[in-house]
């Protein structure tokens, strides 16, 4: 996921200059939620899978 933020650096900098670019920062910003996401739904089946959900 770190490259998914300097990515995003890059192209929060880039957007600055040319909106041209505001589409990847979407795309980039949209990658980084559906990581995070993913992230916690395998946290959550760890935890369940361990017998946490008691």
């Amino acid at each position: 996921m770190r490259d998914w933020e300097t990515y995003l650096e890059l192209l929060a900098r880039l957007v600055i200059e040319d909106p041209v670019y505001i589409p990847i920062f979407k795309r980039i910003e949209a990658e980084i939620a559906r990581s995070a996401e993913q992230e916690d739904v395998i946290s959550r089946a760890r935890k369940i899978a361990s017998g946490g959900i008691r």
